[in-house]
Parts: structure tokens; C-alpha cells; sequence
């Protein structure tokens, strides 16, 4: 650059009568283009240097000795079970909700719902389809690779992955899937990193983070993408995809580590949120979860591992979802229906299954995570357009009265052990898709509608082997109640058959619950 500002001075301090022809100034900034270039091509090459000077270190750090951390396993969501069956509430007279009438309200507009476009077609900044050939030489590394840019010889071929129902193509460095682990040690580990890191990885790094954003997955969706890629690249080999997920992971700035014990090499990964049931190692003060992103559960001991990180990954996993994720956009219906004093309602909801698939193996996080979760445009429409048409003109109590009922009535009652043989807490995608919810579902349903239609705000509740929800009316309402941060918060139990606001369920009437705050 500093190049370039002298040959302006040298352009500013010629006589005013110079004169130049076309030819000359052509000539001139053909010359400052040639300058400008070359300072970006050194600045690159600078970097590129310093990043393989990077790589180098941390090869050279990963063959040291690792040391031995043993394993737990995080404690579970329920220390209580839930119960088999849910009561019904005796019938009471039915009280009139007075205070102000459900004003008309922005709704969302109706989504629309196409096939995104996910293929990554060779553009701009995107290498082509065929060969890019390079001059080979003499001498390569155990790898094959060749030492140097100038010797190399590049290969940029092109790969399918599918992944839930989305199918891309990304291009990639023909040498990666060559770099192979040859045995379960530290030592290969660190020549595993040292081969992928003398690839051309930085394209498909590029392509890869571009790929997962189309999808609008968040941290665990990319890492799980990542891992799709690297069984896809490595023959479905578990170690492999492990090791090429740490590396991807790395250079994304990922705090993440891999341990290994004698045959399997596992991901280390550290969250901003609590995972239940998933089994962790601590180093330092900080828990790393031992992750399967092949869904496979496998029983841990002690694992290897190292204390130091590569540069710049400070980075931590969030399982929070601030946008839905899309694959295929394939559409389900379903109408869900309730009775409200005598009154039979239906509401037809259709929605995309993209989220209930990428939500089906989702790990057990806190339970705020579900709580906030942004919900697909074509369920979340559905739902509000629906109820609002029911509630619109109705006092505010009366209308979070009838919400209380859709959502206790319009779905069948089933613990998540009777249902999926596991605990698994549901986002309002699932509670709509599967015929079957239990008390946590219904309350992030229920949280929502309240929050969406009358901007109320809610907590969640949380009592032994049991959730249920409660709402800071505007004014005055009576019932049951707790009292949280300077506030009256009405006890709403989305899974207490027919209970009204205020009603709690008598065994719990006693019991002081844990508050979640809903961000």
C-alpha cells in the first residue's frame, strides 16, 4: 500500500501542464492495479504462513504425552418419575374473567413455503467442477502431499452430502479424504492434523459455513454438518469423521478438543448449556461432554486427552435456537381440536417437518433452551391465526383460559419413557407432529401462545417429576399463585385435564417450585 500512495504523490506533483493520453493513463493504472495486487498477495501469503506456522506448533504440541481424565456422566433432567396418569380436575362453576377484552393484533404474515435452494453451484469465490492442475514433484511427504504451493498439485472435486432431507454439493481438496488415521493414538492423531492442515482446506471451510448457514442450522447443527461431511469424506468411519470434525470445528474458532481411549477416538466439546444424561470430563473449570454425533451410545471410562487449545478457539457451543432450520421445506397437517364450555374448536395446522427431524435426536439441555426457541414460520402462523379467531374480543383472562384448554385437551397425554423409551423434552414442533406430549411439551407450547398472542409474560414452573407454567396477568385475577421477582404469577398447568388458571394440581399445592425465567 505504501507503494501505491507514492505513485499518487508522484501523480499529484507533476506540472499542472502535463498532459496525458489515454494510452498513458491506462498504462498508469494497469501499473496501480499490478501494485494493489501484489500487496494483497503478500498480505495473503503472510497469513497463510503464519496460520501454517500455526498448524506446525500445534502438530508438533499434540505428539506430546497426553494425560488420563476420567469420565461421568451428567445427572438427569427427572430425579422423579412423571406420572403414568395425569388427574382431571372435578368440575367447578365456571367463574366469568373480567379486565380487558384481546385487542386486534399484528399477526405474522402468512410464510411461503418453497424448496430452498441448498445446491452450492461453482460461482464467484467458488472453484469450478473440474481440475485445477498445478506442476507436480519428486518428492511428497508420507501423505503424498507435495511441500510446497509452487509443487503441489491440486484437485478440486466436488461431493454430495445429504443431510437430514437436504442434498448439497460442496467441492473440496481431492487430498483430504487421503489423509488417514493409522492407528488410536496421539501420535496419529497429530499426523492426522498436520495432513489436513497442508490441504487447501480454506475454500471448503468457506463453502462449509456458507452451506450451514443456507440452513439456518445453529452451533450443534453445524457440528453435527461437519461430522456428516467427514463420514462422507472418510468411508463412515467413526475415528476419521471425529478427527475431521475436531479440525473443522478448530478452524471455526470452536473451543473442542478429541480424547481417545484404546480403540475409538471421541469429540470433546464444551456448551453454554447444561446436557443432561451425556457423559463429560472436566479440565480445569471447564466440563467438555463427550459427544456422539453418531447417535451411537457408547460406555465410557477414562479417556486421553490434552490441556492446551488452538489458537483462537474460544468459541462455545450454543444449543439455543434463534432461527428454524431448513432442509426440504416437505409440509404435514394436522388439525387439533377442543372443547371450551360447550363450544367444539378446530384448528388446522400445517407445518414443516424440517424442524421435527433435526429436533428428533437433539440432546437434553436446559430447559430455558425450549423455552426461547424460535418457532418455523408455518406452524408458529397456524397456531396464532388459529386460536387468535377464538380468543380475539375476549378478556385477557378468559383468553389465556382458553389457550389453557387447547393445549390441555387437543393432544394425548404420554411420558417421554412410554413414548421414546427416553426422556426427551419437546420444541413446539414436536408437541404439534407427535400424537403423544407430557408436561414439559404442553408448557413450552403453552409459554408460547401466551407470549405470542397477548405479549403476557410466563415462567415455567418446575416441581418433582413435573412442569407446568405461570402467567403475570395485568390485573388482578385469584387462584393459586406464586410470587417472583416483585410479582403475582397465576399457576397455569397445561397438563392438569380441564383446570382452569389459578388451579394447581392438589399434590404439588404445597410444594415450592423452581422458577425458569423465559428470556
Amino acid at each position: 500500500m505504501k507503494k501505491i500512495g507514492i505513485l499518487f504523490i508522484a501523480l499529484l506533483c507533476l506540472p499542472g501542464h502535463a498532459i496525458f493520453g489515454q494510452e498513458d493513463v491506462e498504462e498508469m493504472m494497469r501499473q496501480m492495479q499490478a501494485e494493489t495486487q501484489k500487496v494483497i498477495d503478500e498480505t495473503q501469503q503472510a497469513v497463510d504462513d503464519y496460520i501454517a506456522e500455526q498448524d506446525a506448533a500445534f502438530a508438533k504440541f499434540l505428539e506430546e504425552d497426553w494425560k488420563m481424565f476420567q469420565s461421568f456422566l451428567s445427572e438427569s433432567l427427572y430425579e422423579e418419575p412423571k406420572p403414568a396418569k395425569i388427574p382431571v380436575a372435578e368440575p367447578t362453576e365456571e367463574k366469568e374473567f373480567g379486565g380487558e377484552n384481546v385487542e386486534k393484533m399484528d399477526l405474522p404474515e402468512p410464510p411461503d413455503v418453497q424448496e430452498p435452494d441448498l445446491d452450492l453451484e461453482p460461482q464467484e469465490n467458488v472453484p469450478e467442477a473440474q481440475a485445477v492442475q498445478q506442476e507436480e514433484a519428486a518428492e511428497t511427504d508420507s501423505y503424498g502431499l507435495y511441500e510446497t504451493e509452487e509443487q503441489r498439485k491440486v484437485e478440486i472435486v466436488p461431493i454430495r452430502i445429504d443431510f437430514f432431507d437436504a442434498s448439497l454439493r460442496l467441492y473440496h481438496d481431492a487430498r483430504i479424504p487421503q489423509v488417514r488415521l493409522s492407528s488410536v493414538d496421539n501420535q496419529s492423531i497429530s499426523k492426522f492434523w498436520e495432513g489436513l492442515s497442508r490441504t487447501d482446506f480454506h475454500d471448503f471451510l468457506a463453502h462449509i459455513q456458507y452451506s450451514s448457514k443456507k440452513m439456518k442450522v445453529n452451533d450443534w447443527g453445524y457440528a453435527m454438518f461437519v461430522y456428516r461431511i467427514g463420514e462422507k469424506l472418510f468411508d463412515g468411519d467413526t475415528n476419521e469423521s471425529n478427527l475431521f470434525a475436531w479440525f473443522v470445528l478448530s478452524k471455526s474458532g470452536y473451543n473442542v478438543k478429541v480424547g481417545y481411549d484404546r480403540h475409538h477416538i471421541y469429540l470433546l466439546l464444551p456448551t453454554q448449556n447444561k446436557l443432561y444424561s451425556t457423559p463429560y470430563l472436566t479440565l480445569g473449570d471447564t466440563r467438555y461432554y463427550i459427544i456422539s454425533l453418531d447417535q451411537e451410545k457408547r460406555k465410557m471410562g477414562a479417556l486421553y486427552t490434552y490441556q492446551g487449545s488452538y489458537p483462537g478457539t474460544d468459541r462455545i457451543v450454543d444449543l439455543a435456537i434463534s432461527d428454524s432450520p431448513i432442509f426440504k421445506n416437505f409440509t404435514d397437517e394436522r388439525d387439533l381440536s377442543f372443547n371450551y364450555r360447550g363450544t367444539e374448536y378446530t384448528i388446522p395446522i400445517r407445518f414443516s417437518r424440517d424442524a421435527v427431524n433435526f429436533f428428533q435426536n437433539y440432546p437434553q439441555t436446559n430447559y430455558e433452551v425450549y423455552f426461547s426457541a424460535k418457532v418455523a414460520p408455518l406452524a408458529n402462523y397456524c397456531l396464532l391465526k388459529g386460536l387468535y379467531d377464538i380468543i380475539q374480543g375476549k378478556p385477557e383472562a378468559e383468553a389465556v383460559n382458553m389457550i389453557l384448554r387447547f393445549v390441555q385437551t387437543a393432544f394425548e397425554y404420554k411420558t417421554d419413557r412410554d413414548n421414546f423409551g427416553r426422556e426427551k423434552p419437546m420444541f413446539v414442533e414436536e408437541t404439534i407432529y407427535y400424537p403423544y406430549s407430557d408436561c414439559e411439551d404442553r408448557s413450552v407450547l403453552f409459554a408460547h401462545l401466551v407470549r405470542s398472542l397477548l405479549g403476557l409474560e410466563v415462567v415455567g414452573l418446575t416441581f418433582p417429576g413435573h412442569m407446568a407454567t405461570a402467567v403475570r396477568f395485568n390485573s388482578d385475577v385469584s387462584g393459586d399463585a406464586i410470587r417472583f421477582n416483585g410479582g403475582k404469577y397465576l399457576i397455569c398447568d397445561p397438563t392438569y385435564i380441564n383446570a382452569s388458571i389459578g388451579q394447581c394440581m392438589p399434590q404439588f399445592k404445597s410444594t415450592s417450585p423452581r422458577v425458569i425465567r423465559i428470556s
